[in-house]
């Protein structure tokens, strides 16, 4: 009788166990290896300017990939005076740039956003 309780038992707390390791994979979002976001504290800044975007894009590339010698591509979809942010035209704080070391072996797509003094960058690889 005390072998058949000791299997009840063990048997409850694996089950209970089980449950909760699949509620955290649940609960946990399933994350892109190809995209990677970066927060940084731009301080009392409320315009995203072009020199913004670039210098944390390049931050934000340089923490994902460790290379430096990266330059970004003008963009004919960018409007004067800006020459390789593209803009969100919904939000001027918004925009794209994309990042290459000059061959196309190398691109990497930056997606910058300034809300509340803080700039976020989202790392893209393409395919």
């Amino acid at each position: 009788m005390m072998r058949s309780a000791r299997k009840v038992v063990i048997a409850g707390a694996m089950a209970l166990l089980g449950g909760v390791g699949l509620w955290i994979v649940w609960q946990r979002p399933l994350e892109n290896p190809r995209v990677r976001t970066y927060v940084f504290d731009a301080g009392a800044v409320a315009r995203l300017t072009e020199d913004i975007a670039l210098r944390f894009s390049r931050r934000a590339v340089e923490r994902t990939e460790h290379v430096k010698s990266l330059k970004p591509l003008p963009d004919d979809r960018a409007t004067p005076p800006d020459r390789y942010l593209v803009r969100n035209t919904l939000n001027p704080n918004d925009g794209n740039i994309v990042l290459t070391d000059g061959s196309s072996r190398y691109v990497r797509y930056v997606g910058v956003t300034l809300e509340d003094g803080k700039v976020t960058c989202t790392v893209a690889r393409p395919k």
